[in-house]
């Protein structure tokens, strides 16, 4: 309602002596008082009066998704330290910066090192000749063989190479003659055709070093003239001190190319030749007698199963019950203990005993909960007996008790395999385990045999 008065306003008079009514001046809508209507509820839609449309529902708000970790979620709450990363920047330019990124099996790290010792540091011969050795084995250690074999080839040459001889550096050698080349390069160069799927070839050339080793049988035996400083760091406490155990090693890895030849036969025949030189005297008398001497016959028993004379096998294993337990160190009892388990759990498989086979290496694993072989037979056992998910429950125990050690390629191998078998969620099984290998084995490990393509 309009109101329009016409009325000639006198300031000196006061607002209401024009007839006026004041009321008709305030505001018809009553003053806000907080609290005195109830508030107004939320309304999860756009209002239609403000676009002219029907109310549209908005959009849920985003809710934070919550990241899980899936090498956590496999080790169901273990904790164990992930692989420590060594780079190259973080290590010394020497053979100590070496060791260290060996330990920490950072391997392309030690290419990088290796290339950079190799054509930036002024070297003796020698010397350059133990880093290319050490270029090689690293580039062996990421199943690339092919690289290997052309470091060697090309940049070393044929071994009995006069460059190769300290005779051709007196100046740098006064009064030393021989070769210079490691014995780990030899090692590591007959054993390249096998990595590159030529296994007669690497078999030739071991039986070449067997006579080399044979032929230096007679010279002194001391560490520091034998093993450099290069292989005890790129190998470890495993690379050979003397001819002798040179020519042992030589000859290991002869039996273990029989055998991939299925020549058993000869394989028996190295093995029986080696025996003949662990009499009890000298098994007393080395410190690793006693050690050498039970994984030979172990080596033993198990040729003679896999070629399928259960009978030479039971003999074998027989002859390590035979040890005398007292002349032993606590170590190497506790060692007999566990083997003799072992030795009977495998012949109860080849007998397809596998409810006894599982019992024994059961008790293997109460002995030592670490042993990658027990566990792994005892999943074969298990997924014989038609119980495919306690075999995987194995396997994923024994990563999961200790996955710095478990983690073998024959354990990894033997899951990857399980989880084709179950068929549920296999790829995505296989994949959770690729990371725990990346976060406990480094760069190292063969991806073949995750069986992820």
């Amino acid at each position: 309602i309009f109101f329009r008065a016409y009325v000639t306003m006198d300031p000196n008079r006061p607002s209401n002596a024009y007839g006026l009514d004041p009321s008709l001046y305030r505001s018809q809508v009553p003053s806000y008082q907080p609290g005195a209507y109830p508030p107004v509820p939320a309304q999860n839609y756009v209002p239609a009066h403000t676009t002219g449309y029907p109310p549209v529902p908005l959009a849920p708000m985003p809710q934070p998704v919550e990241v899980v970790d899936p090498v956590a979620e496999f080790m169901m709450g273990r904790s164990h330290p992930p692989l420590i990363r060594v780079s190259f920047e973080d290590v010394p330019q020497n053979v100590d910066g070496l060791k260290r990124l060996a330990l920490a099996r950072c391997w392309k790290q030690a290419i990088t090192l290796c290339e950079h010792c190799i054509y930036n540091l002024p070297l003796l011969p020698h010397e350059s000749l133990q880093w290319q050795f050490a270029l090689a084995f690293s580039l062996v250690k990421l199943e690339r063989p092919g690289e290997a074999a052309e470091v060697i080839d090309k940049h070393v040459g044929p071994f009995n190479a006069d460059k190769n001889r300290f005779e051709t550096y007196a100046a740098y050698y006064p009064g030393q003659k021989g070769c210079m080349i490691p014995f780990g390069m030899r090692l590591l160069h007959a054993k390249l055709p096998l990595l590159r799927n030529d296994p007669k070839a690497s078999q030739d050339r071991l039986y070449e070093l067997l006579d080399f080793c044979q032929e230096h049988l007679n010279e002194p035996d001391t560490a520091a003239a034998i093993k450099t400083a290069m292989e005890q760091a790129i190998v470890g406490d495993a690379a050979p001190n003397t001819w002798r155990d040179r020519e042992r090693c030589v000859k290991l890895e002869l039996v273990d190319i029989h055998v991939s030849l299925y020549q058993h036969m000869c394989a028996v025949a190295i093995i029986n030749d080696m025996l003949k030189e662990y009499t009890p005297e000298m098994r007393t008398a080395k410190p690793t007698g006693q050690a050498e001497y039970m994984e030979l016959l172990q080596r033993l028993g198990g040729i003679h199963l896999e070629a399928g004379q259960l009978g030479p096998a039971e003999d074998a294993y027989s002859r390590v019950e035979a040890i005398d337990e007292t002349i032993l160190s606590p170590a190497d009892q506790h060692k007999l203990e566990v083997t003799l388990c072992l030795n009977r759990g495998t012949l109860c498989m080849a007998q397809s005993l596998f409810a006894r086979a599982f019992e024994e290496f059961g008790q293997v694993l109460q002995k030592d909960s670490h042993n990658a072989e027990a566990a792994n037979n005892q999943a074969v056992c298990a997924l014989y007996n038609c119980n495919l998910k306690e075999a995987v429950s194995i396997l994923e125990g024994l990563i999961r008790n200790d996955p710095h050690a478990a983690l073998t390629e024959p354990v990894v191998f033997n899951l990857c395999t399980l989880y084709d078998l179950q068929s549920e969620q296999n790829l995505q099984k296989k994949k959770v385990l690729h990371a725990v290998v990346q976060r406990f084995k480094g760069d190292h490990f063969p991806q073949k045999y995750l069986k992820l393509e």
